[in-house]
């Protein structure tokens, strides 16, 4: 992750009967370097000493903000299923968007 990245969200989720969480960073939509190019907006899942870095690309920061909410579910189901893990069941992650 290139340090100048800045960190505009963040959720710690609580791992089910074990004294762990799963941590998801949300980071600022940058420009890509490309002219003319999209934006770009990275998130990381982080398990213990596993870290998994996604970009999602959006026509403007918006939308690339706006992607990356809605495919971070998906993300962590995936990531989960992978780890063998389960979230405690009171964990939400509130991402309602249609």
């Amino acid at each position: 992750m290139n340090q100048n990245h800045e960190i505009i969200a963040e959720r710690v989720l609580e791992i089910l009967n074990q004294n762990d969480t799963v941590t998801i960073q949300v980071f600022k939509p940058q420009p890509d370097k490309k002219e003319g190019g999209d934006y770009g907006c990275s998130f990381l899942l982080m398990f213990r000493d596993i870290i998994e870095e996604q970009t999602i690309y959006g026509i403007d920061s918006f939308q690339a903000l706006y992607l990356t909410l809605k495919i971070i579910p998906t993300y962590l189901s995936n990531f989960l299923k992978r780890m063998k893990l389960e979230l405690d069941p009171n964990e939400k992650l509130m991402i309602e968007m249609s």
